[in-house]
């Protein structure tokens, strides 16, 4: 698990460096930095096919209903499948060649992640995350290294988001897929009709990771699409370092998937109270290390990273604070509801949020930019946070029930 989360946030830190050394090495600061934001948006919802909400359901698979070589056979189809949707979506809205091929390339980065999600599936099941957590590490180095030098060599920011997706590829070929070979046997033998099955399975889960990953692309493309690419790079250099929050969070959950399934497939609910409590304690105290480091550093460390030009932002910081820490609960939450296969509630919540996000950003957006993208993004991820916590209450009070009519009966 330390492992893990050490390398899973020195990655996500290597991902926040690339808007900053985007600003420093383009010609164009603020417009690349903005094409490089909505390529990691769309990209980032695109992935939610790569990734098919597999690894919850894969990690927790405790009865072994799908081989390994099943899960990462179906992930094969799936890159292809979401690849080939991310370029028609870049067809459909006649981006300029900069901003289509950049979106692509990045996309292929995020096809590298997705097919080494699955085999750190595999590597989590057999309790060796230490193999997710160097994977990090080691692409994390080769991202910056291949970004920093394509840009400095060519300043084409396509170039080196490919440039980038080449040099991952090489860790996922000569390290994670040997380490995962040498703790479990994997082939890559078709079969469409265990995929096919594994699709049905998921798919309600899919449905639920589209929409909480469209909730923030969304408020970003409506924020281009109306103020244009140089007002969204502004508000992606600014809110890219809260992201790390989420990641951070999200990263030290996920180790803990397979003590949650261990305690329900019990009926421990006092285990898994206890341990959400925990949690929730953790991401409250790191949200508000966050706030007071923004207060007290926020402005001379934005102006030492990025220059005199991002000052007047700083404040977006606070917003996208809390809409980070939001999607951390959204994640903690539905991770649990995926463990306890409630598709019902993932779906019910994962939808109404989308929904209200949707219609904050097609209707203020365009009048207030950035307090409209703000409001889209964390009224849509309450929203769900809000529907997701009544459940668990539900979940819990019933447990209180039993027992109080358990103990009259005795």
């Amino acid at each position: 698990m330390l492992w893990n989360t050490i390398g899973s946030l020195f990655y996500l830190v290597c991902q926040w460096l690339l808007s900053v050394i985007v600003v420093h090495l383009s010609n164009d600061s603020y417009a690349d930095a903005g094409v490089l934001s909505l390529a990691m948006s769309i990209s980032t919802f695109f992935s939610v096919i790569t990734l098919f909400n597999v690894r919850n359901y894969q990690v927790s698979d405790a009865q072994g209903l799908y081989s390994s070589s099943e899960y990462v056979f179906h992930r094969i189809l799936t890159c292809g499948v979401s690849l080939v949707l991310c370029a028609v979506f870049v067809l459909i809205n006649s981006y300029d060649t900069l901003t289509s091929l950049s979106i692509i390339a990045y996309m292929l980065v995020k096809l590298v992640e997705g097919f080494a999600d699955v085999l750190h599936g595999v590597a989590q099941k057999q309790w060796r995350l230490d193999i997710a957590g160097k994977s990090f590490i080691i692409r994390g180095i080769l991202l910056v290294g291949a970004f920093s030098a394509s840009m400095a060599l060519f300043k084409n920011l396509a170039i080196a988001i490919l440039s980038m997706a080449i040099a991952t590829l090489i860790p996922l070929i000569f390290y994670d897929l040997l380490a995962v070979r040498r703790v479990e046997s994997i082939s890559l033998k078709a079969n469409f009709k265990a995929s096919l099955s594994l699709t049905k399975v998921c798919l309600p889960m899919v449905a639920y990771g589209a929409c909480i990953n469209a909730i923030v692309p969304l408020a970003r493309y409506f924020l281009e699409l109306h103020h244009g690419e140089k007002v969204l790079g502004y508000y992606a250099s600014v809110s890219a370092i809260s992201v790390l929050i989420q990641a951070f969070v999200t990263f030290v959950f996920t180790p803990l998937i397979g003590i949650f399934e261990d305690a329900h497939s019990k009926g421990d609910k006092k285990a898994i109270a206890k341990l959400l409590l925990k949690l929730f304690g953790l991401l409250v105290g790191i949200t508000a290390l966050a706030m007071l480091a923004v207060l007290f550093l926020g402005e001379f460390a934005m102006v030492l990273v990025f220059g005199e030009e991002i000052r007047e932002y700083v404040y977006l910081l606070y917003p996208t604070i809390i809409a980070s820490a939001l999607t951390a609960l959204v994640w903690l939450l539905g991770m649990l509801l995926v463990v306890m296969r409630d598709s019902r509630t993932l779906l019910i919540g994962a939808l109404c949020g989308f929904i209200v996000g949707l219609l904050i950003a097609i209707f203020t957006i365009r009048e207030s930019k950035y307090t409209g993208t703000n409001a889209s993004i964390i009224l849509g991820f309450a929203i769900i946070s809000i529907i997701y916590i009544i459940k668990f209450l539900i979940f819990f009070f019933k447990k209180s029930e039993q027992r109080s009519n358990t103990n009259d009966g005795n």
